[in-house]
């Protein structure tokens, strides 16, 4: 496989971590660069980590991972905007404003959460690889660095347009995590 190819393969991974990371940039107020480039770093990480889990894992768990990938990525995306959703609406209507001092910063356990659901694909990828006898530490570190560098970018647009956008941010955020995993649930149906 050509490197041009695994550049494809990787940014087509990492467009639904760049997604994810827009959605997170869009809902605080203190999202700080720490914070966009701790994201893009844990999102390229999981990225780079489970092609060659994938690529170990082999035969032995491609028919299942095939046949579960998109129930989990939809049910993990689902919880996340689901939370966020949730917590958009309830702002929406109890009028309550949260105060600097303890607005959201991006928990880590949504961080990892989205990190494991973005990156179940490239599990799959990992596995297909090991198939096509790919050796698996280049194509790994493409990936890793092409979704870091994809989710620095959403997450830094996403913060530079965060005073542009409504009150219900976190309410969009939320809507396109939940699509982002119908989407992806989606794809594997048809």
């Amino acid at each position: 496989m050509g490197t041009l190819t695994v550049f494809g393969v990787a940014f087509g991974l990492s467009i639904d971590a760049f997604a994810a990371s827009v959605a997170n940039s869009c809902l605080s107020p203190r999202v700080e660069h720490r914070h966009v480039l701790l994201t893009a770093l844990s999102f390229g990480l999981f990225q780079a980590l489970m092609p060659i889990l994938g690529w170990y894992a082999g035969n032995a768990v491609q028919g299942f991972l095939a046949s579960w990938e998109h129930w989990i990525a939809l049910g993990l995306l689902s919880i996340v905007g689901g939370k966020m959703l949730y917590d958009g609406i309830k702002k929406q209507f109890s009028g309550v404003c949260e105060d600097e001092e303890n607005a959201f910063t991006l928990p880590f356990s949504r961080v990892l959460l989205l990190s494991i659901a973005t990156s179940i694909d490239a599990l799959v990828v990992g596995v297909s690889f090991s198939f096509l006898n790919i050796p698996i530490v280049l194509p790994a570190v493409i990936i890793g660095v092409v979704t870091f560098g994809m989710s620095s970018a959403g997450g830094f647009a996403a913060k530079a347009l965060r005073h542009h956008l409504p009150d219900i941010a976190e309410i969009v955020g939320g809507v396109v995590l939940i699509a982002l995993g119908i989407r992806m649930f989606l794809s594997h149906l048809l």
